[in-house]
């Protein structure tokens, strides 16, 4: 398996880092993402050789309705 480098986004700055093998790197992303989107935006980055690109994007009301789905 190959490892690979994540980024978690919110607000231009980088909040979280994942480096793991794909699926691994992946589940702690998604974990940060909701995290971190609870607060804002976030965007999901995969960094290769220097080149970051966007692999996904979490919007607020998507992490509102998630936080508020469980009261």
């Amino acid at each position: 398996m190959e490892q690979i480098d994540i980024e978690v986004w919110q607000d231009g700055m980088c909040v979280a880092k994942a480096s793991a093998h794909e699926a691994d790197a992946m589940r702690e992303a998604a974990h940060y993402a909701f995290m971190y989107g609870q607060d804002g935006p976030v965007e999901v980055f995969r960094i290769k050789r220097g080149k970051r690109t966007r692999i996904a994007e979490l919007s607020t009301c998507c992490s509102e309705a998630a936080a508020s789905d469980g009261t």
